[in-house]
């Protein structure tokens, strides 16, 4: 596991969900540059075992080489903003960015979260136990 094997310079595509012209849009506003962007694509891609231009739960498992949690799943389902079962690449930007610029105090609070999937304020052990 790890990024950059090879770096790979992104196109936009507007064929390809979520690497439209409006990713442009969204990586102006959070400041990213070009080089940057180039990494975040080949850490996509690379992550895109089928190479569909999205990133499915098994694909993120896999590149992982990690065993199945409640947890990871949940996290993926807070990445997935619009619920279609797939991470696109604008939405993996744009969760990449939150996770990097988080302060450390602030992903205790995130980790909460993302297990407390019914809201209560209160987390059983169902909740963050495969």
């Amino acid at each position: 596991m790890g990024c950059l094997l090879s770096m790979e310079e992104f196109k936009p595509n507007a064929k390809i969900p979520g690497q439209g012209p409006e990713i442009l849009n969204v990586i102006e506003m959070l400041e990213i540059d070009t080089y940057a962007t180039n990494v975040l694509y080949s850490c996509f891609i690379e992550i895109d075992a089928d190479k569909g231009g999205t990133i499915v739960l098994a694909e993120l498992y896999g590149y992982l080489n990690r065993d199945r949690s409640a947890f990871y799943d949940a996290c993926f389902e807070v990445f997935d903003d619009d619920h279609s079962g797939q991470i696109d690449f604008i939405e993996f930007v744009c969760c990449t960015w939150f996770l990097c610029t988080l302060p450390f105090n602030l992903m205790g609070g995130f980790a909460f979260a993302v297990c407390d999937v019914d809201e209560s304020e209160n987390i059983s052990s169902k909740q963050c136990v495969p």
